[in-house]
């Protein structure tokens, strides 16, 4: 895949989210989730994007930084925060 941003080759990988030790002797043994906040016009609206024992195919530009992936949760099931 080619980057969107700087047209370089994109690594295929997935994304996923869990806590680390550290987190967990801080913070104790909560769920970690993935917002997505818009910064578009309007109320904001925040949107459920990964959940904590979810994983998603995704691809990652090193050149630049930009990492893309497919959100898990279908739109009209995310629940709004």
């Amino acid at each position: 895949m080619t980057c969107p941003n700087c047209q370089q080759s994109m690594e295929p990988g997935l994304v996923d989210i869990h806590p680390t030790v550290a987190s967990i002797l801080i913070y104790g043994a909560q769920r970690e989730h993935l917002w997505f906040s818009s910064t578009a016009a309007g109320p904001e609206t925040i949107e459920l994007i990964l959940n904590e024992d979810d994983k998603s195919e995704a691809f990652c530009c090193r050149p630049c930084g930009l990492v893309l992936f497919r959100s898990v949760s279908l739109a009209a099931e995310r629940p709004k925060k």
